[in-house]
């Protein structure tokens, strides 16, 4: 009897031990099962039909997922002002402006058509996109037009449509670019007074769609005592959306040394950037304490998807990106970017969760050839490569000196072929 009741309980047991396995082999069929929303539709391209003397032309907008959509741009041909309504539109011909151009608010397309926007006065933004104002940029060069912008300390001070490409030293050169622009925003950094030099983003959205932010900067009065704000010299958010899935932001600048980190973006107060391509290159920051030559993550969150973030430089930290927010990178490259720490990417707060990509052939002058972390900064590889960077000091891939407690997640991904 007893021998039964033994046996019993053992097949009780082994019974349930079989509907445990069963249940943690369904429960891991239905985890692998479970498939990501499906991702938005991303920007690949724009045609545009019809000709430059046409009031009106129809554009074609294709979505890398083959979707299409049509949009109806009226002809802009006013060479000295911008649109005050909402709607869509196409430039006709270069425009030169003397005040800033207050995005009105609503849904704006503006397609540049090859064509720029220059700011002509002195210490002027060039756009600015307040609240419940929606900025659409595109470019559509169907009418191969190149121009010569020419940088001086950092600003696009001119533009002509024949010249010869020159060196930029320093932030002054010629430098080509094929479509549309614009240029030759000057913002002071001070608060009260300004900030973002080519496009001030505050409680509003910008997409870039194509086109070339060029030779805009921010700069500290002189005679003015203060610990300086702002920064931005291409772009600047606060509180505000900017997506990136083509065009250009380079060779801008924050002029000074005070707190203008973000030579390229700056991103503040809770914004969010998320960047599907285009390349953000050749920009400086002169800011001595967080830097960024190429973006500055402040308070905000910056998913990089695709794209190039390259060849930009800080004074100080973050060559490519200098981060106190969150940033994830899921592809894309940055690369060749050059500062005294953290060559291509600074993180002081926040964290940084790399997916995929590559962080390479950046340079310090000390430690993080690839990556810094300092503070409460943390780093999570789980894919991706961290190659052939180079550091002065120590660590030529990575420099992680958090505070203690504060460590990396290395779950995969390589770190490999770096150099200290």
């Amino acid at each position: 009897m007893k021998k039964q009741k033994r046996n019993l309980r053992r097949t009780t047991a082994l019974i349930l031990s079989m509907v445990m396995i069963l249940s943690l082999i369904q429960g891991v069929g239905s985890m692998q099962t479970v498939h990501a929303e499906e991702p938005e539709k991303v920007f690949q391209s724009l045609s545009l039909a019809g000709s430059n003397g046409d009031e009106t032309r129809i554009g074609t907008v294709t979505y890398k997922n083959q979707e299409t959509e049509k949009i109806t741009f009226t002809k802009w041909g006013n060479t000295s002002a911008l649109p005050t309504e909402e709607g869509s539109y196409f430039l006709s011909d270069n425009v030169s402006i003397e005040s800033t151009w207050n995005v009105p608010t609503g849904n704006v397309n503006l397609c540049l058509n090859g064509y720029g926007i220059s700011m002509a006065k002195d210490y002027e933004r060039v756009i600015s996109v307040g609240e419940n104002a929606n900025l659409t940029i595109y470019d559509n060069n169907n009418n191969q037009l190149s121009h010569y912008v020419t940088l001086n300390n950092w600003r696009g001070t001119s533009v002509s449509d024949n010249g010869t490409e020159e060196t930029v030293t320093d932030g002054s050169g010629v430098v080509k670019v094929e479509g549309g622009y614009i240029t030759g925003g000057k913002a002071y950094s001070y608060p009260g007074i300004s900030h973002g030099g080519g496009i001030n983003v505050e409680k509003g959205s910008l997409t870039l769609n194509g086109g070339c932010i060029i030779g805009n900067s921010v700069v500290y009065p002189q005679g003015l005592s203060g610990s300086g704000g702002g920064g931005g010299g291409g772009v600047y958010v606060s509180d505000g959306t900017l997506v990136m899935n083509d065009g250009s932001i380079c060779y801008n600048c924050t002029n000074n040394t005070l707190k203008t980190p973000g030579g390229g973006v700056k991103l503040t107060t809770n914004s969010t950037f998320t960047m599907n391509g285009g390349k953000i290159c050749n920009n400086n920051s002169r800011c001595e304490t967080y830097g960024g030559g190429g973006i500055d993550v402040q308070n905000s969150t910056f998913v990089m998807n695709d794209g190039i973030i390259g060849n930009n430089t800080s004074r100080s930290s973050g060559g490519g990106i200098s981060s106190r927010g969150d940033v994830t990178m899921n592809g894309g490259e940055i690369c060749s970017n050059s500062a005294n720490y953290g060559g291509g990417v600074k993180i002081t707060y926040g964290t940084f969760t790399m997916n995929g990509g590559s962080i390479n052939d950046n340079t310090v002058s000390d430690l993080g050839g690839g990556i810094e972390t300092m503070k409460t900064g943390r780093f999570v590889l789980n894919d991706g490569i961290i190659s052939c960077n180079t550091a002065g000091r120590d660590g030529g891939g990575a420099s992680f000196r958090s505070n203690e407690g504060v460590l990396p997640v290395i779950a995969g991904g390589q770190i490999t072929d770096n150099v200290a």
